[in-house]
């Protein structure tokens, strides 16, 4: 959750934090705060879980106190970052940033990662002015990852960028403007003869190898606008 969005809400923190259901969804804990409110501003976007059972939370993040900036000043700052937790998300170390220090500008809370078979991190960036993604591979380096220099991919602007490290071992890059795969982290990207999703997707891929996008149609509308809807599409990998 992004505290930020929910103004009238007083006991909510102005940052990024956690919510907690133990009963199938029908409570909820308050919301923890993934790093020190007093130190940091963040923006969560993605949670995803390595091999070794480590989650990892996907922010962009401000080095300001939480509530102390507008909207427009911490977008001029915010740099993709990393944390990471080892006890199932009750306690979190980071940020570790997921871009070198010698390229702080331009950049969103909005990108995404997949573990390669190294444990090497692949990562997706949607930037602020580009109409192109950029990439980046953060290599691993015990339990962190030291993150490479990032530059322009192949793939098209689109939103949220949306990796999905597969069971048969290529990382598909899932967009609005079509599905496309590498093997070789990121060298180069393919084009999959499918449709691409609708907005914002999120996948998964099934123990049987069915991969399952999910997405909404409607966009940035007004809720309550027409024709919108969650949508899925499904396919399978062939070798």
């Amino acid at each position: 959750m992004f505290g930020f969005y929910l103004p009238y809400d007083r006991d909510t923190p102005r940052t990024g934090f956690l919510q907690r259901s133990s009963d199938g969804t029908k409570t909820w804990s308050k919301g923890e705060p993934i790093l020190k409110p007093g130190q940091y501003t963040t923006w969560p976007r993605r949670i995803r879980v390595l091999r070794d059972g480590r989650v990892v939370a996907l922010m962009g993040v401000a080095p300001f106190p939480a509530g102390s900036q507008t909207r427009a000043q911490f977008s001029k700052v915010i740099q993709p970052m990393l944390a990471v937790s080892a006890d199932h998300g009750k306690n979190w170390t980071g940020p570790i940033s997921a871009v070198p220090k010698d390229q702080p500008d331009g950049w969103t809370e909005e990108f995404d990662i997949a573990e390669l078979a190294n444990g090497d991190l692949l990562a997706v960036f949607r930037r602020a002015s580009d109409a192109r993604r950029w990439q980046s591979v953060l290599k691993k380096a015990g339990k962190t990852w030291v993150a490479g220099k990032a530059g322009p991919s192949v793939l098209p602007h689109s939103g949220q960028p949306e990796l999905l490290a597969t069971r048969e071992g290529p990382v598909l890059h899932v967009a609005t403007n079509g599905v496309h795969w590498t093997d070789d982290a990121g060298k180069s990207w393919h084009k999959l003869n499918v449709p691409g999703a609708a907005y914002y997707p999120r996948s998964v891929q099934a123990k049987n190898g069915t991969v399952f996008i999910f997405g909404h149609l409607g966009g940035d509308d007004a809720y309550g606008s027409v024709d919108q809807s969650i949508v899925m599409d499904r396919f399978k990998l062939l070798k």
